[in-house]
């Protein structure tokens, strides 16, 4: 016999295990004996005996019990057949033998009955008992190992051995066999591993209930923290989602993470209110019924928590603002938003709207302004959301609202107006008054007040109005109907004016009455004259303007007018005194008392004026006299007389000047003296003197720029500036430089340095020029420009035009970060999906750029989460976002070694849930005689919800019969019950967490193999378990071949056999009960299913299900 070997040890105790003798004597064997010696501490063997006797046994393993710790043993094995049952001992051979050292006896034994209870598809719980032998120390820990079945063991938990022989081992998968073994340690080591135990998880089961619920706590009476783990046992399949309900109603379905998950609930909480909260953990399978419950309280009422604000439709004087509330109201109804909006430091405007649209109106074209937008509630204003904003250019006013009407009479109408909500960016010149559709003249008031006249008493008219800014007219108001009051006086006439007077005779005229009376038709004046010298008298019916001849000179008369219609008389208008001319040479005067002339006039006129006269003769002598300027030098020596003929009121009396080629600095001037020649003559008046001057007329010539603009590159040095002095040469002159800085443009000692401000020019020097340094940097700028401007500080030399000429500094090959992309816009393209797009910036970071990559940054402020997404184009399309929720994108531009500022966040809000896309790539992964694996890509939109389910929809091609309808967790799935060698079409519809169900993909064809062996089992069951029997259910498989089950098979091991299955069922019945079975007992099971294209089978052929049960 070969010698034995051990196949498990522990203290005091080896299991030993032979095989069958290679020569068993031509007899069946008919038992085993084994011998035993020891060696001892001398050296010297003891003699041999029997430990073990089965010579009626074919069992070929035994436990030796009763061993030495840490001592040497020998153990042979001997076989007995028929014939040597008869013979002594001392004829009988013994086999080699086996040396083994027992173990050290401080180190416990096994732990016994390792056994699985509570199995689920994520989880297993094992149960042991105790060694037997503690190892003469206290247990401290049993170790567990596990692995799947094909693996060996590794460390996956360990429990205190003085509170539990138990452990739930979690994060298992479905339908996975694993093995486990146990082991005990002590404070001298571990002892030996228990029997390898064999477990297999059931199929995919509900996930336990989440761990450590418990409320975070926060500052404001209408939001709830909530925070809680992951479940201990996911059923064996991914954790999907989480179902959070409250006061039993569901209040959010959240996407579970492998961490904790963290959730402010702000749906509609109160302050100071008790909530009972629960949550549900659910996988790709179920949703479980175990919950995890919370009773919490809210905080005390606080103000809102910031709104999410968005611009909308912005025009030349007038934008809007979406003001969405945020969920949290502080635990207090939310009463309305308020938009406070500033220009520059300068609070222009507070509006308040009781829902969340407002409109901004009043506003200046292209000036920007920034907007705090807030929400109120009882406890006070919530924290401001920023907006910025830059109105379009000016635009047409708005429609006007109906004029008020603030008095009628019968004759007039008095209105109020103002500006529309939306003036249009421009500035209201004047407003258009239309009077039955007809444009008619309006008579300003005061400011916002018009009067229109001309009407009929008694009469309906429809008065409308528009308003005017320097863009154009806006739209006319709805016409208001007003009826005039009855017939009246007209008013009094306002605005009577000398038009002409002489020594005899006044021209006068005047405007009409505002108010006509009602009678306009029948409207005539009558005129009264009056003065000291008599009572006056009336003239009647007259028309303006009136002439009122026949009056006596140099006297004062007092003139008035006076309105009537067939109702009766208006009031006199105020009183209008004017005196007639005397009877007088009159009194003679320049019209000023100083002048300036250009020297290349050729002549000074001066006017000379007659006033109260003019119907006699008047003459006046003049003369030159020397100022700075002189006679026969600079201008021309006069002298002489002038005379006005009668009815004369005006001469002109003219003086040569001299035009020289010299720039006079200052100008020269010169008098003109007018003098009474007789008494007779008349009287000279206030400006008898004159002063004239007479300013050079460009000797000194006129200063330009070399070049009308200038470009450098960068990297040049300097820039030499050439300033050139044209037509005339005459005087030195002191010019300044000066630089203008544009907006955005080239800096002034950052970009460029002028090196001197002020140049001089000598007496006919004809140019100058100055040096421009030019600062090299390494950003890249298309262009950066800056201005010159030349303004003199002394001398009389013009400056030309145009100014200022443009300098332009061009790069010289830069590489440097773009600028910020610009109009960025978005356009929600479904629930889910939104377009993006913008423009590039106009500056690319380099001369030549062969493309620009754009980094977008998305951010949902709400669920405090962000994504990058990364465009070569001017567009993208954002997909698996939420509906109805807002977000913020910014974009930034990268050329090939540098990334650029993002551009300032965009508030944009997704609309409606919408069904989602088609699922994509549909492809058959594999097929049997009855059955297909389909997969496929998941739909790019979700419809702006969360992922539901697929539904897939399989039809028989050549008669369009629905087969099924077949529900999928995942992007694959096994169709079945399917006939062999036939044709089916199936067609993916993706279903949201809104049940809004997509399209379908593209049709899938497929074609099923020939008949073929069924597929793996789904599962054996064990429905009960008494002392002696076990109670089994057999699932068919899914996948039948496509030709129906006909047998079913069910293999288990014995207690003589632990390790080999054994045929114990062969049938039609799917049932079956395994009787006469020793108590507490561990089998293994196993079992297929056969069709008619495999009707017999071996056993091993096909590993189907196994399964460790112990029966108790």
């Amino acid at each position: 016999m070969a010698k034995p070997i051990v196949t498990l040890e522990d203290p005091g105790q080896l299991t030993l295990q032979w095989g069958t003798p290679l020569d068993s004597g031509g007899l069946p064997v008919t038992g085993y004996t084994i011998q035993s010696r020891r060696l001892f501490e001398n050296g010297s063997w003891s003699l041999p005996e029997v430990v073990y006797d089965g010579r009626d046994s074919i069992v070929q393993t035994a436990l030796i019990t009763n061993l030495l710790a840490d001592t040497e043993y020998a153990f042979s094995v001997t076989a007995f057949n028929y014939r040597s049952l008869c013979l002594p001992n001392e004829y009988v051979t013994p086999g080699d033998e086996l040396l083994v050292k027992t173990q050290d006896g401080s180190v416990p034994s096994r732990p016994r009955s390792v056994r699985a209870m509570n199995i689920t598809g994520g989880s297993i719980s094992l149960v042991w008992d105790a060694p037997l032998s503690s190892g003469r120390e206290v247990l401290l820990w049993y170790l567990v190992n596990g692995s799947l079945a094909s693996y060996q063991p590794q460390p996956m938990g360990s429990v205190n051995a003085c509170t539990s022989t138990s452990i739930t081992l979690n994060g298992l998968t479905a339908s996975t066999a694993y093995n486990f073994v146990v082991a005990a340690q002590n404070s001298a080591g571990i002892g030996s591993s228990s029997p390898l135990l064999t477990v297999t998880t059931s199929i995919p089961t509900p996930p336990s209930q989440p761990k450590n619920f418990r409320q975070i706590p926060f500052p404001s009476g209408g939001r709830i923290g909530l925070m809680w783990g992951v479940p201990d046992d996911f059923g064996g399949s991914q954790l999907q989602r989480y179902f959070l309900f409250r006061n039993g109603s569901l209040v959010d379905v959240i996407e579970a993470l492998t961490s904790s998950t963290v959730l402010y609930d702000m749906d509609n909480i109160l302050a100071n209110q008790v909530y009972n909260y629960t949550v549900l953990a659910s996988n790709a399978v179920a949703t479980s019924s175990l919950a995890a419950s919370l009773i919490v309280s809210s905080g005390m009422a606080s103000v809102p928590a910031v709104p999410t604000a968005f611009i909308l439709q912005i025009g030349g004087g007038s934008f809007g603002i979406e003001c969405t509330p945020s969920p949290d109201s502080g635990g207090i109804p939310i009463r309305y938003c308020q938009a406070t909006v500033f220009r520059d430091s300068a609070v222009v405007g507070f509006y308040e709207a009781p829902d969340s649209r407002l409109v901004i109106s009043g506003l200046f074209a292209q000036t920007a302004y920034w907007v705090d937008v807030q929400t109120v509630n009882d406890m006070g204003s919530s924290i401001a959301s920023k907006l910025n904003v830059m109105t379009n250019t000016a635009t047409l006013p708005d429609k006007m609202s109906i004029p008020r009407l603030m008095e009628v009479t019968g004759g007039r109408m008095r209105f109020q107006v103002g500006p529309p909500s939306d003036f249009g960016g421009s500035v209201i010149v004047t407003y258009i008054f239309y009077v039955n559709d007809e444009r008619s003249d309006a008579l300003w008031q005061s400011t916002g007040v018009y009067d229109l006249v001309g009407f009929s008493a008694i009469t309906s008219y429809d008065i409308s109005v528009l308003a005017v800014n320097e863009i154009g007219e806006g739209a006319r108001s709805d016409a208001v109907s007003i009826v005039t009051s009855s017939m009246s006086l007209p008013s009094a006439i306002s605005g009577v004016t000398l038009v002409s007077k002489t020594q005899e005779m006044i021209q006068v005229a005047w405007n009409s009455p505002s108010d006509t009376g009602g009678d306009d038709l029948n409207l005539k004046y009558d005129a009264q004259i009056y003065s000291n010298a008599n009572d006056g008298s009336t003239v009647v019916d007259v028309i303006s303007p009136l002439v009122l001849p026949g009056l006596n000179p140099a006297v004062l008369y007092i003139i008035q007018v006076r309105a009537k219609n067939s109702f009766g008389l208006g009031e006199w208008s105020p009183a209008l005194a004017i005196a007639t001319d005397p009877v007088a040479p009159g009194i003679i005067s320049f019209v000023q008392n100083e002048t300036t002339i250009s020297e290349a006039s050729g002549a000074a006129n001066l006017s000379v004026i007659r006033t109260e006269g003019g119907f006699i003769r008047a003459v006046c002598s003049y003369h030159t006299a020397n100022g700075t300027a002189l006679s026969g030098i600079d201008y021309v020596k006069s002298v002489g007389t002038l005379e006005f003929q009668p009815g004369v009121t005006s001469r002109v009396l003219t003086v040569p000047l001299v035009n020289n080629m010299v720039a006079d600095d200052p100008d020269k001037y010169f008098f003109v003296i007018i003098e009474a020649t007789d008494a007779a003559s008349g009287v000279i008046g206030v400006f008898a003197t004159i002063q004239v001057t007479i300013a050079d007329d460009g000797d000194a010539g006129v200063l330009i720029f070399g070049e009308d603009s200038y470009s450098v590159l960068e990297s040049a040095p300097n820039l030499t500036v050439t300033i050139v002095r044209t037509l005339a040469f005459s005087g030195a002159a002191s010019i300044a430089i000066d630089t203008i800085d544009f907006p955005g443009e080239a800096v002034q000692n950052v970009d460029y340095k002028l090196n001197a401000s002020v140049i001089q020019l000598a007496d006919y020097q004809t140019q100058a020029s100055v040096f421009i340094t030019i600062k090299n940097d390494a950003t890249y700028q298309i262009r950066k420009t800056f201005g010159l401007q030349l303004r003199v500080l002394s001398g009389r030399p013009s400056i030309g035009m145009p100014m200022p000429v443009i300098v332009e500094i061009l790069d010289d090959g830069d590489i440097s970060a773009p600028g910020v992309p610009t109009a960025v816009t978005t356009k929600p393209v479904s629930g889910g999906v939104v377009n993006i797009t913008w423009l590039s910036p106009v500056n690319p970071g380099a001369m030549n750029v062969a493309a620009l990559v754009f980094t977008i940054w998305l951010v949902d402020p709400q669920r405090n989460v962000s994504r990058e997404v990364i465009s070569s184009v001017e567009n993208v399309i954002v997909t698996n976002l939420l509906a109805w929720a807002a977000y913020k994108i910014s974009i930034a531009a990268r050329n090939s070694l540098f990334q650029g500022e993002f551009s300032a966040p965009l508030t944009f809000r997704m609309g409606l849930p919408t069904q989602p896309s088609k699922p994509l790539n549909a492809q058959v992964l594999g097929r049997t005689g009855g059955s297909a694996n389909l997969s496929w890509t998941a739909p790019f939109d979700l419809g702006g919800a969360t992922f539901g389910s697929y539904r897939v929809t399989l039809n028989a091609s050549d008669s369009g019969r629905n087969i099924g309808i077949f529900t999928a967790g995942d992007v694959f799935v096994l169709v079945y019950g399917l006939l062999p060698l036939t044709s089916y079409t199936a067609v993916i519809q993706a279903i949201n967490s809104e049940g809004l169900v997509g399209d379908g993909s593209t049709p899938l064809l497929l074609t099923t193999l020939a008949a073929s062996v069924p597929g793996k089992p789904t599962g054996l069951l064990l429905t009960k378990a008494t002392g002696g029997a076990l109670y089994v259910a057999m699932a068919p498989s899914l996948d039948d071949g496509g030709t129906p089950i006909l047998m079913f098979f069910l293999y288990m091991t014995s207690t003589q056999f632990p390790s080999v299955f054994n045929e114990v069922y062969r049938g039609l019945n799917a049932t079956f009960v395994a009787s006469r079975l020793p108590h507490s007992t561990s089998y293994k099971l196993q079992y297929k299913v056969s069709n008619a294209v495999v009707r017999y089978v071996k056993p091993r052929s096909r590993y189907v299900y196994t399964r460790i049960l112990s029966n108790d």
